[in-house]
């Protein structure tokens, strides 16, 4: 499925503008782009990640808030309403894909962030 035809079918939005805070103190300012492994982008609408049951959650960016106390393995999304989830972070989930303000690409795993804050468009 096409990343254009996937968020169609979503209904959701793509991409996400943010302030992504590195766990040395950096702070960027960037447009989430996607998700997913260090290969490939898999997602531009949401992120998955397993709860403490093993289900497979989706945090659909455009619900996204923030994400906080991020460590290798998990971390905690607030959601616009705010609601707080813990989930462990997935394999082919946990890559930022990420535009910087002059169009550069990169990619940042999950585990390298601090905090992820969403920045409303006014």
């Amino acid at each position: 499925m096409s990343k254009d035809a996937e968020a169609a079918e979503s209904g959701h939005s793509r991409g996400l503008a943010a302030r992504v805070t590195m766990r040395d103190g950096t702070v960027r300012q960037a447009r989430i782009e996607g998700v997913g492994c260090t290969a490939a982008l898999c997602s531009r609408t949401a992120i998955k990640g397993a709860s403490s049951g093993n289900t497979i959650v989706a945090t659909w960016f455009d619900s996204l808030a923030a994400i906080r106390e991020t460590t290798p393995g998990d971390a905690v999304f607030v959601l616009k309403d705010g609601a707080t989830r813990r989930l462990s972070l997935l394999p082919g989930s946990r890559v930022l894909y990420i535009e910087g303000p002059f169009g550069a690409s990169d990619r940042v795993d999950l585990a390298d962030v601090r905090s992820l804050d969403a920045i409303s468009a006014q």
